[in-house]
């Protein structure tokens, strides 16, 4: 490959002399024009791959995150059409779902416990006071049982008991309140990883919500949560926790 012309406004070697964003560019110069071969292509490829993950592009990493971030972002405000969509999802079939060698992998047996727990910790902190709509989460759920069930969701549904889909209802419902303002919410975590975790628990269980006809946003209101350590959880098993007043 040719290095670029020096000065090309000036050198009367250069041809066709186009102004870019940054800089100018004559056909005679560079890659302007040209086309990298296949080979070319995959040897750069597995250049940027290993310095990837030697950690080369830190620095640029940072860089590209500031420089592509909120209205920065070309696709900020836009969405694909569906038709794009689907070639993406063509092109991409060779790496999504179960030949993706992420699949069905935790966070731990991707990075390790201790890589683990602080991108856990990085996603706790960015996600603090947000919830999303129930919409999004039907629509997410409606991808998901469509691909693996190829029904809708509202069919799906139609599928369960009606203690499932009280089940559901109840639990789509918790997910809407702010639990990072109940107590003991820092010390929520899995107990196969730390012995000292909370788990967020209904204090009138959803077993006794559905045999007792409490309707379900009483069940997952956050009146009725709270964090316990998770042994006392599992030993609760669902009882009631009743507040003395």
């Amino acid at each position: 490959m040719t290095k670029q012309c020096e000065n090309p406004l000036d050198n009367p070697k250069c041809k066709e002399v186009v102004k870019t964003d940054r800089y100018y560019l004559c056909r005679s110069c560079g890659m302007y024009g040209k086309k990298f071969t296949n080979e070319h292509k995959k040897l750069i490829s597995k250049s940027r791959i290993n310095g990837w993950k030697a950690g080369e592009y830190e620095s640029a990493k940072k860089i590209w995150s500031t420089m592509r971030s909120g209205k920065n972002n070309p696709m900020y405000g836009k969405k694909h059409t569906d038709v794009t969509r689907k070639l993406m999802s063509e092109n991409h079939a060779d790496i999504s779902g179960e030949n993706n060698s992420r699949y069905g992998k935790t966070y731990e047996e991707i990075y390790g416990i201790s890589k683990a727990i602080a991108i856990k910790e990085k996603l706790k902190i960015a996600n603090l006071n947000k919830s999303r709509s129930i919409e999004s989460r039907k629509k997410q759920a409606n991808t998901i049982i469509q691909k693996k069930y190829n029904i809708g969701y509202d069919e799906y549904l139609d599928t369960l008991s009606d203690r499932d889909k009280y089940y559901k209802m109840v639990h789509n419902i918790t997910k809407q309140q702010p639990i990072h303002l109940l107590e003991n919410y820092d010390k929520r975590g899995r107990a196969d990883m730390d012995d000292k975790a909370y788990h967020l628990d209904h204090k009138i269980s959803i077993s006794y919500g559905f045999y007792n006809n409490i309707s379900p946003e009483e069940i997952g209101d956050i009146s009725n949560l709270r964090f316990i350590y998770w042994k006392d959880n599992i030993i609760k098993q669902g009882e009631n926790y009743y507040e003395q007043s």
